[in-house]
């Protein structure tokens, strides 16, 4: 739309506000769009949003699993370092003298204190981590290594429309 010499009034065109390519435009002969559109939620429904945007039909499909996923990430994240108290974010964790890397939660339970923990099912069939679990070091002392992975901003905003 920008590449042609017609002159074109303002407020006519729309841009897709996630991948800002596509565009519907408004010209003399009628309504003419590079792809189709479709309404979405604004912010996405999945935590809390009721108004609705129009944006391009691949963005709208693509949105769930590239930017409201991230959002989800990007608020539990957040939550760790809140003082609300059972706010859990996934984890990889790798527990040293204990074979593997193993998927779990981190969750605060005190202003000082954090809880690591693992779903019912990996402590079950996870040899090596179900031993561990199931017969603790003689010694106390232990270490674990916690992977947080930070929420990608970039699809976090594209998520909340910035």
């Amino acid at each position: 739309m920008f590449h042609t010499q017609e002159n074109i009034d303002r407020h006519v065109a729309y841009l897709c506000p996630l991948c800002v390519t596509n565009y519907i435009i408004l010209r003399k002969q009628g309504l003419s769009a590079t792809t189709e559109f479709s309404l979405d939620h604004f912010p996405p429904k999945s935590v809390g949003g009721t108004l609705k945007l129009l944006i391009c039909k691949k963005c709208n499909n693509e949105a769930g699993s590239l930017y409201e996923a991230e959002l989800t990430k990007k608020m539990n994240y957040e939550a760790i370092g809140d003082t609300t108290l059972g706010a859990e974010y996934k984890i990889t964790s790798e527990i040293f003298g204990v074979e593997g890397k193993y998927t779990g939660f981190i969750k605060k339970v005190s202003n000082k204190e954090f809880a690591v923990d693992f779903a019912k099912k990996l402590k079950k069939s996870a040899r090596f981590l179900k031993e561990w679990l199931n017969k603790p070091p003689t010694n106390s002392d232990w270490e674990m290594k916690v992977t947080i992975q930070r929420p990608d901003d970039k699809k976090v905003a594209k998520a909340i429309c910035i």
